[in-house]
């Protein structure tokens, strides 16, 4: 067992990685929400509008919490230099440059479909070259490495007010699902 927690990240590099991932997914999960809540409004009574806002907001929980424990398991299976050594950092820009290819991935779907395969291969090799280049930019900056986890603990005290409203939405889906 000791020789399996020396492969895991220590606790302070979890949270900060886990405070970024939160951040990013909750960013992406509110504007999506008043995206579609004007609808909503119109159709929905307050208490079904607050249990569909509840549901979104534990599910971004959820997501976080299963994003972190790849990030985790990535890093016990590979070395030590790989990954480990800098985690916070690798994993909060990866995190970030994921969100960035993603967001027009989700608004411009469409057109994105219409590139057909050679047009998704030149895309995707766009994607892996942005994280190819920042995860050695990482390896050979100090200066964007602190930066990079400067902004993330930064991050911190927001991510922690997630957690709080997702910790409150749960207890309204529980009081919602629970039949006395």
């Amino acid at each position: 067992m000791g020789a399996f927690r020396q492969r895991l990240v220590t606790k302070g590099d979890a949270i900060t990685t886990f405070a970024m991932i939160v951040f990013v997914i909750h960013i992406w999960s509110i504007y999506n929400l008043l995206v579609e809540v004007p609808a909503w409004i119109l159709r929905l009574s307050t208490w079904e509008l607050v249990g569909v806002v509840s549901y979104t907001l534990v599910f971004a929980f959820v997501e976080s919490l299963i994003i972190l424990f790849v990030f985790v398991l990535i890093a016990a299976i590979l070395p030590e230099r790989f990954f480990r050594q800098k985690f916070a950092s690798i994993s909060v820009i990866l995190i970030v440059l994921a969100a960035i290819w993603v967001i027009p991935i989700h608004l411009y779907e469409d057109t994105i479909r219409s590139w057909g395969m050679l047009g998704a291969v030149g895309f995707l090799s766009l994607v892996l070259i942005s994280f190819i280049a920042a995860y050695a930019f990482v390896f050979r900056s100090s200066k964007f490495e602190e930066s990079i986890l400067s902004v993330a603990q930064r991050v911190t005290v927001l991510a922690v007010l997630y957690v709080l409203v997702d910790l409150a939405a749960f207890m309204v889906l529980v009081s919602r699902n629970v039949t006395i």
